[in-house]
């Protein structure tokens, strides 16, 4: 957002209720108080070509039926000096919102972001694999709660979620770990597109 140029514009992709900033578009599916732009489930971007100076999206595509059109969208909106901030989650339980299709991992981003297209900047672990065990640990037991019910199965996860918390610490030693891909909650890359 810092390297934002003054006057450009930006889009969150799948903004739900977080506002970034002024110059800092939200696109979602749903009717929250934060949304500039409706869609009616379509990847559509309703802006110009090369309009954008940056596109969020995090953890959204594994929701989204076809992933590669979205990308295909961001290419079009999206500046040649643009760039795309793209997290998305590898180990992490069933979520829909409203559904859960796809997980991502680190060799996945070279298929959604090919060469001829993107030229990735960055590429790194974004969740480590302290918070990957920790949230399958956190659904694994929570899981069987829910034979008592959906707030059952709620309010455990919620316990397990902090009394495993300390889990998430080991997060600090991920970039050291040979195997640090194996767990790996998730993953954000900065690329930008390639056009001529």
């Amino acid at each position: 957002l810092g390297r934002l140029p003054e006057g450009r514009y930006g889009l969150n992709f799948g903004a739900g209720s977080v506002r970034f900033g002024k110059n800092i578009l939200n696109f979602d599916v749903g009717t929250h108080l934060v949304v500039d732009i409706l869609s009616a489930g379509s990847l559509e971007i309703p802006l110009q070509d090369s309009s954008l100076a940056l596109i969020i999206s995090q953890e959204v595509l594994e929701h989204v039926r076809q992933p590669h059109a979205a990308i295909a969208e961001f290419h079009r909106v999206l500046a040649h000096d643009g760039e795309l901030v793209l997290q998305l989650p590898f180990i992490i339980g069933y979520h829909p919102g409203p559904e859960d299709l796809w997980r991502f991992t680190k060799e996945s981003y070279d298929q959604l972001l090919p060469k001829n297209e993107w030229n990735i900047v960055e590429r790194r672990i974004s969740v480590g694999h302290g918070s990957g065990f920790h949230r399958i640990l956190t659904e694994f037991l929570a899981v069987h709660f829910s034979l008592f019910g959906q707030k059952t199965y709620r309010a455990a996860k919620g316990l397990f979620a902090v009394l495993f918390a300390p889990l998430i610490l080991c997060d600090f030693i991920t970039d050291i770990l040979p195997e640090k891909d194996r767990i790996a909650g998730g993953y954000i890359v900065v690329a930008r597109p390639v056009k001529s």
